[in-house]
């Protein structure tokens, strides 16, 4: 502040009576924005008295009176300008400025009762404000300030890690300041930094603070805080694609916690293995240890534990048939958003958002994931927002987003990038990507990521990324003239989805094709056998791929037939491409059956579709079949 208009406001408060003088400094205490009950607990006086001193100073237009209060039952008032309260606030010695700092946080713990938590930040502000002014002047009080201190910089850090993580990490590292090693507060504190830093993107820095947090509690003998630090870590490990290392870390947690009394970290260790069994492909496992959370979740009352595990058990029906399993999804989702949840909702609106895919097709599948991507952003959760968007890609696809596709693929692979890597993100965009590449004829330009992208989805070893992973990359390498090599990665596609026919399915019309135009007919056809699926595009993936293995074996009928009914239902569901792919099957059919003019209207629909989508290669395909038609 310039010298003179310092000097200048500095006489102006001269030309006070001592006592009005007094009630602007104590005033200034309080805040630019202060209450009549602050002041009177800071000067001793009676609340009357003060609000008649107040008054004074607001027709001399210090202070001016709100008009309604943000504190029930008190009168609220603020400086005329802020540097009048910065001069007032200056004269006051700093002994006395920190011991009515203490005095003002004091009142509003005692005014705010069970609302307390709705002023943890003012409260830090005048606790800490009087912790370092006490350190300044070397005040006996520091021990009795650094309790209240540090308990309100972790309330502020929970209050804001949902809507500002930046602030809220702010918050933890300083609370942690205050608690030395081996301080029972300090694993638990721990834990909430690390979840902040994982929601904020930093994850080597959430590692960091989960890995403390479990020594630190296994050495003070708090089983009950080791596990729940091992299964955020767990959680943390999936998202760096280590998913090896997570699941050690979950069954040891269940190993630790159930030593315990039973509690909410209890059932969080059960819901994640029951996410293990079901990224697995083991879906009846997933079901019976969501249910067993859920069950425990419900008899330790835990609002929580119900949500997720309703999340996990809704994913895991699904996977097995039962497409109920949508009903507890959509209810997981409502009830953590009633009850204002962050993680739990994320976790339930994302399982949500692949089923509706699955099921009921990519258009309400995209207005899921806009809905989730507003909701991570909302809340700030960067590393959140980036994957679901890089998930949402898949949909995109389907419906023939391709443009889109590119650019946000660069976009996510930078920010990945900036902040230190995702390989989860990272596979799901590279495969969309190579994908989009490869359909528009840039070969090469999908061929250069495709090392990069086989190689972290078999690090990562967990099917929803390495499954799409290898059909793209045997897509790829048949583009490549490479055909021992893609029929290779089919049959290693076909050896991890033995057991799982939904996984199986997802992609099997692309490897049904790498098959058969490899020569491999009766392959392609063992891979068909036994299939039992369930969601809408497993069904269609499946008739599809009867109808290439018919066309295939000559039974140009049927196969006919197949096709036409392929592109009515993908036309309902919404795969742009496999629309298409039909369209061009029924052409190819009829050009073989002899009735060339009939197959001009699929073939022209199918150029169409591809057209749209600068799928180049197949383009020229079909209008290679167009000319035979039309010349004969």
């Amino acid at each position: 502040m310039p010298d003179n208009v310092q000097a200048l406001i500095a006489a102006r408060l001269d030309t006070l009576p001592m006592e009005r003088k007094a009630l602007l400094h104590d005033a200034s205490v309080a805040g630019k924005v202060f209450w009549s009950g602050a002041v009177s607990a800071l000067s001793g006086r009676d609340d009357r008295e003060v609000r008649e001193g107040l008054h004074v100073l607001v027709r001399k237009e210090l202070v001016r009176a709100a008009r309604n209060s943000s504190m029930e039952g008190q009168q609220e008032f603020s400086f005329w300008h802020a540097l009048v309260r910065d001069v007032a606030y200056g004269q006051i010695p700093r002994a006395a400025r920190g011991r009515k700092h203490r005095a003002v946080a004091e009142w509003i713990e005692a005014i705010a009762g069970d609302r307390v938590g709705d002023h943890s930040e003012v409260l830090v502000h005048h606790y800490t404000q009087a912790l370092d002014l006490a350190k300044a002047v070397g005040d006996v009080e520091i021990q009795r300030l650094v309790e209240p201190t540090r308990r309100f910089l972790i309330l502020a850090g929970d209050r804001a890690i949902d809507l500002d993580p930046a602030r809220a990490g702010d918050y933890f590292r300083r609370a942690l300041d205050l608690l030395p090693p081996g301080h029972p507060q300090r694993p638990p504190t721990l834990i909430k930094a690390g979840n902040n830093a994982h929601s904020a993107g930093s994850l080597d820095e959430g590692q960091r603070l989960y890995e403390e947090a479990i020594t630190e509690a296994r050495n003070a003998g708090d089983g009950i805080t080791q596990g729940k630090a091992m299964r955020r870590l767990g959680v943390l490990h999936w998202w760096k694609g280590e998913v090896a290392r997570e699941n050690a870390l979950i069954v040891e947690a269940v190993e630790v916690l159930e030593r315990q009394p039973p509690g909410p970290e209890l059932v969080d260790a059960y819901v994640g293995v029951a996410n293990m069994a079901g990224y697995s492909g083991r879906s009846q496992l997933s079901l019976e240890w969501s249910e067993k959370a859920l069950a425990l979740a419900q008899h330790l009352d835990d609002e929580k534990g119900i949500v997720v595990a309703r999340g996990v058990r809704g994913m895991a029906r699904c996977d097995l048939g039962d497409l109920g399993g949508l009903e507890d999804l959509r209810r997981a989702v409502e009830d953590g958003l009633r009850l204002g949840l962050g993680d739990e909702t994320l976790t339930a609106h994302s399982f949500l958002a692949e089923k509706t895919w699955w099921i009921e097709g990519p258009s309400p599948a995209a207005l899921t994931y806009r809905d989730l991507i507003q909701f991570t952003e909302r809340r700030g959760r960067m590393a959140a927002a980036m994957h679901v968007e890089g998930e949402s890609l898949r949909v995109q696809f389907d419906l023939g987003a391709w443009d889109e596709i590119e650019g946000s693929a660069r976009d996510l692979l930078r920010m990945g990038e900036e902040r230190g890597g995702y390989p989860q993100l990272e596979v799901n965009v590279l495969f969309n990507q190579a994908q989009v590449l490869l359909f528009r004829g840039r070969i090469d330009q999908a061929a250069a990521i495709q090392g990069r992208l086989i190689g972290l989805a078999r690090e990562i070893e967990d099917l929803q990324v390495l499954v799409p992973a290898l059909a793209v990359a045997a897509l790829l390498e048949q583009a490549q003239g490479q055909t021992r090599r893609a029929v290779a990665l089919i049959v290693e596609l076909d050896q991890l989805t033995s057991e799982n026919h939904g996984w199986r399915a997802r992609y099997l019309p692309t490897a049904v094709r790498v098959l058969i135009s490899a020569g491999q007919v009766n392959l392609a056809e063992k891979f068909l056998t036994g299939m039992q699926v369930n969601a809408a595009r497993d069904q269609h993936s499946l008739l599809t791929g009867r109808a290439l293995v018919t066309e295939a074996k000559r039974s140009i009928e049927e196969a006919c037939d197949l096709f036409e009914e392929a592109a009515r239902r993908w036309a309902d569901y919404g795969f742009v491409l496999e629309e298409g792919q039909a369209h061009f099957g029924v052409g190819r059919c009829l050009i073989a059956l002899g009735d060339r003019e009939a197959a001009t209207e699929p073939l022209r629909k199918a150029r169409a579709v591809f057209t749209k989508l600068q799928a180049r290669p197949l383009t020229n395909e079909v209008d290679n079949h167009l000319e035979r038609a039309i010349a004969l």
